[in-house]
C-alpha cells in the first residue's frame, strides 16, 4: 500500500484535511468524497478493533509530524526541523499566538514574523510545512506562502457551519412561501 499523502508532499503538492474527533469509516468516506486528501483523527480507534491490528497499521503508515506551537519551539525551530526521521513540521498558529501574547491574532505583525521564521527554517531543512486554517481564503494565503499541508478547521466547526447554512436556507424558504 502506498502512502499517497507522503507521495504528494514529496512532490511538493498541497495536502488538505480536517482534524476530527470521531474516527469512523463513514466520516472518512464523506471527507474523501468532499475532496480532502485525508482526515486527522485525534485517537488511534482504541476499542473499535484489536489494538495489535491498529498498531500494526499505524506503524506501517506512520508519518512523524512535529508541531511548533510556542515560543520555545520557535526559538529551536532550526534544530527541530533538522531532526532525522521527522517527515513534516506543523505550525499551530492559534497556540503560537497565545504564546506570543496575541491570542487569536494570527495575522498580528509578531505572528507574521514568527510564522515566516518557522516556514523558512522548515524549508531549509527540506521538509514540508503544515499549518492550521479556518477558511478557504486563509488556505490559499498559506499555500501561497509555501505551506504544503493544510489542516482545515475541525469537524465540529465544519459541521456547525453546514448546519447553520441549512437552517438559514430552510427558514428563508419558509418565509418566502
Amino acid at each position: 500500500m502506498k502512502n499517497l499523502v507522503r507521495m504528494k508532499l514529496k512532490a511538493q503538492e498541497v495536502v488538505t484535511g480536517p482534524f476530527v474527533g470521531i474516527n469512523s469509516p463513514d466520516l472518512v468516506e464523506i471527507i474523501g468524497l468532499a475532496g480532502f486528501d485525508l482526515c486527522v483523527p485525534r485517537a488511534l480507534s482504541y476499542g473499535l478493533r484489536p489494538l495489535g491490528e491498529a498498531l500494526e497499521e499505524a506503524n506501517r503508515e506512520v508519518m512523524v509530524i512535529v508541531h511548533c506551537e510556542n515560543i520555545t519551539g520557535l526559538e529551536r525551530i532550526d534544530e527541530i526541523a533538522a531532526v532525522d526521521g521527522v517527515d513534516m513540521v506543523f505550525v499551530g498558529p492559534y497556540d503560537l499566538s497565545q504564546s506570543l501574547g496575541v491570542p487569536g491574532e494570527i495575522f498580528h505583525p509578531s505572528m507574521v514574523k514568527a510564522v515566516s521564521r518557522a516556514l523558512e527554517a522548515i524549508k531549509r531543512a527540506g521538509k514540508p510545512a503544515g499549518i492550521f486554517v479556518t477558511s478557504p481564503e486563509e488556505a490559499e494565503r498559506r499555500i501561497g506562502e509555501g505551506f504544503r499541508y493544510i489542516g482545515y478547521s475541525v469537524d465540529g466547526l465544519i459541521f456547525g457551519k453546514a448546519c447553520r447554512e441549512i437552517v438559514s436556507t430552510l427558514k428563508s424558504r419558509r418565509q418566502g412561501t
